[in-house]
């Protein structure tokens, strides 16, 4: 076993062997309601209007995670990127329930959990047509899949 370690120890130092980026982290698998990508645009949510200018993006989300431990789940923790800009999740996210959507809500979850729901982000008008990643900005040692949608 020890001479098993050394050589791979020997392969990552030299280059030869990469270790996953998961490997001494917790993951979570992001996915989009449905089966795919899901970006509904709306002006107010609830008593809650947009910015001059801005509109709001909601996107459903499906979370699993299938670590040994657990990982909080907030829908603070998901940074909506669109280009080279990042948006964090709107104060609308919280009054989705107003227009028929469940929010992404906060909690722990563990091994085979999954959880689902909707987050709301303000962005520029003119940026509402483009392509956007998701990112997760939560706990430093949890990692999440890369999760984009045209």
């Amino acid at each position: 076993m020890k001479k098993t370690s050394s050589y791979l120890m020997i392969l990552v130092l030299y280059g030869m062997f990469t270790l996953p980026a998961t490997l001494g982290s917790e993951y979570i698998n992001v996915t989009g309601l449905n089966g795919g990508c899901n970006k509904v645009l709306y002006s107010n949510i609830g008593n809650t209007k947009a910015s001059d200018g801005n509109v709001f993006i909601v996107t459903g989300l499906r979370i699993e995670y299938n670590g040994e431990k657990s990982v909080s789940v907030d829908p603070s923790y998901f940074q909506l990127k669109l280009g080279s800009k990042g948006y964090n999740n709107a104060a609308a996210t919280y009054y989705l329930d107003k227009i028929g959507k469940t929010p992404l809500p906060v909690l722990t979850l563990y091994g085979g959990g999954k959880v689902e729901g909707y987050i709301a982000y303000e962005v520029p008008e003119n940026e509402k047509d483009e392509s956007y990643e998701m990112k997760y900005t939560g706990w430093e040692d949890v990692k999440m899949n890369d999760y984009s949608c045209s």
